[in-house]
């Protein structure tokens, strides 16, 4: 497939992803002690809730209690495997331009997880899918280079939950790299709030997104420092997990 159509079609995924988000955490049922915590104890609603109201979140150390799921990861890995070997670093930076992509969100009366202030993002698919498939360094450039966007709160509030669930999707090295990109994103963030202290204003993004940027950017700083304490938390937990 050429790179023009097969970038064309990724848009439409991520489109979709906008509108109706498919990505999600499910539990494993078959590492759970017993079936009864899922309905006594473990809902699988109730324990993700449990879990993402935490800042930090509490990393987990057992690596199947949850597993990843999405429509549209698989649509863009299907797509990612009819692309030319040469032309997949293109074919990511395309993907990755959505990080820049205002307001990168779009307003819904649905409730979904990620979410923030009624807001949802094709951005944590983009995270999982670059993630995912090799183009780890860099998801990690973009976001240290992006300015702040609505739609970078619904991203951080997934890497919290991503780093939680399923600590090893980064490997030991990548968490050495992902946590300064985190530190020049939250600063870039910190900057802009200390630039807009005492002004009271509401930003009215296409699509119905409202947004307060004093909001915005306090839970940026706030989801950073989670991530990053869940980075070094990670790190502990990779040598013990791993000793031969």
């Amino acid at each position: 497939m050429q790179l023009g159509e097969a970038t064309a079609k990724a848009n439409q995924i991520l489109d979709e992803e906008r509108a109706s988000p498919t990505i999600s955490y499910k539990l494993n049922a078959k590492e759970l002690s017993s079936p009864l915590q899922v309905a006594a104890d473990l809902h699988e609603y109730e324990a993700l809730n449990r879990i993402s109201s935490q800042r930090p979140r509490p990393v987990e150390d057992k690596l199947r209690l949850w597993s990843f799921e999405s429509t549209n990861y698989s649509l863009l890995r299907a797509l990612l495997s009819q692309v030319a070997e040469e032309s997949r670093p293109a074919f990511f930076s395309a993907v990755l331009s959505r990080m820049a992509l205002a307001p990168a969100c779009a307003y819904t009366r649905q409730v979904y997880q990620p979410s923030w202030n009624q807001l949802v993002s094709e951005l944590p698919l983009v995270a999982e899918f670059c993630v995912r498939n090799g183009a780890s360094r860099e998801f990690f450039r973009a976001l240290g280079e992006a300015g702040p966007l609505p739609g970078h709160a619904v991203l951080l509030r997934h890497l919290e939950d991503m780093i939680a669930l399923s600590f090893t999707v980064f490997s030991e090295a990548e968490y050495q790299q992902l946590d300064p990109c985190i530190r020049s994103f939250r600063e870039s963030a910190e900057r802009r709030l200390r630039q807009d202290e005492g002004r009271h204003i509401t930003y009215q993004w296409p699509g119905g997104a409202s947004v307060k940027p004093l909001g915005l950017l306090q839970e940026i700083v706030g989801a950073a420092d989670g991530i990053r304490e869940e980075c070094r938390k990670a790190r502990y937990l990779y040598p013990q997990r791993f000793a031969t």
